[in-house]
């Protein structure tokens, strides 16, 4: 993909001076000049060849090495293996069958093959307004979610399993907007499949998400817990696919999971209710993975990709103007009341 933006723009060193004060702090252990200006290398190459992992995911730009490996810092001999490791099975770039502009936008949402047309898209729209700009207006605003065309783009960034939630998290934690781009991008190509957890009553007139103040808010872990007590969620789905189980979880339980999450406002400072998230997320992660008896399961799909996604909610949280009436939020994915496993 040709840019007019230079790797610089789109890939600069990895900058946490980006984030508002308040954001998640990360300790880089050893970085070097040398592994950066290898990861910055590995971004652009990527950004450039690559499409997705046989429609999927790209997890070359992704946390399992970017974050797991250049930030615990590894030398730049172990990040190009990582690197020739994972895009390996990735699918080769190319060009979409027509270009995406800020007016037809919503006409190929969901199909894959415009993958290329949406990044080239993005990543100039970011050039003339910013990342956060981007974001507010086509992700969290009503026209990005509420019109004819039903472009839902909430429920796309947050379903198969947070993906471009996570993606488009740590372009804004490490201040590249390319991964910024890359994110919104692949948004764009999913299918919506949270209709129900996700309404478009959520939208308001003239604004962004619907911020509900006019109930006292329960606490997230106390809305967990009455999930975890309700009868109707006793026969869980058993799929070692963690898709079919959230789709299924989503088409089963999504009208009960709606009810309890319409318990939970977004009031007060929102760096607390990101904590309320987080503290749910790993709660589910660790119940989740915990068996009497057995080992601990480390499971990868459902709960640990929660966990890796509360990392990329802070970041988000502080790029996004919160403004009283049209503040935009995190939405809770559909709890699985027995997670797949890998």
């Amino acid at each position: 993909m040709n840019s007019t933006l230079n790797a610089f723009q789109l890939f600069p060193k990895p900058n946490r001076d980006c984030l508002a004060s308040g954001a998640a702090s990360v300790t880089w252990l050893s970085a070097t000049p040398s592994s950066t200006t290898t990861l910055r290398n590995i971004l652009e190459d990527n950004h450039k060849r690559w499409h997705s992992d046989r429609g999927y995911h790209n997890y070359t730009a992704q946390w399992h090495w970017r974050r797991a490996l250049w930030s615990l810092g590894v030398n730049e001999s172990v990040l190009e293996a990582a690197y020739k490791t994972s895009s390996s099975i990735q699918i080769p770039a190319f060009a979409s069958p027509r270009t995406i502009d800020s007016n037809n936008w919503k006409e190929h949402l969901g199909d894959q093959n415009y993958y290329n047309a949406y990044l080239m898209l993005f990543v100039e729209e970011i050039k003339a307004k910013d990342s956060s700009a981007v974001l507010e207006e086509y992700i969290f605003s009503e026209n990005a979610n509420i019109s004819d065309e039903d472009p839902a783009m909430v429920s796309r960034f947050v379903d198969e399993l947070i993906h471009p939630l996570i993606h488009t998290g740590y372009g804004f934690e490490f201040g590249l907007p390319g991964i910024v781009a890359e994110g919104v991008a692949m948004t764009s190509v999913h299918s919506t499949k949270s209709p129900k957890t996700i309404p478009s009553s959520l939208f308001q007139s003239g604004g962004g998400v619907k911020v509900n103040a006019s109930k006292q808010s329960v606490h997230a872990l106390i809305v967990l817990a009455r999930i975890l007590a309700d009868s109707r969620f006793a026969d869980g789905e058993s799929n070692p696919f963690a898709v079919v189980v959230y789709q299924r979880t989503h088409d089963k339980h999504g009208d009960a999971v709606k009810e309890y999450v319409d318990q939970w406002t977004l009031d007060g400072p929102i760096e607390n209710k990101v904590e309320e998230l987080i503290w749910a997320i790993v709660v589910i992660y660790g119940v989740g993975g915990y068996k009497d008896g057995r080992p601990f399961n480390a499971d990868f799909i459902l709960p640990a990709e929660s966990v890796v996604s509360r990392d990329s909610s802070p970041s988000l949280s502080s790029d996004i103007a919160r403004v009283t009436d049209t503040s935009p939020v995190m939405p809770s994915t559909v709890p699985s009341p027995s997670p797949g496993s890998e």
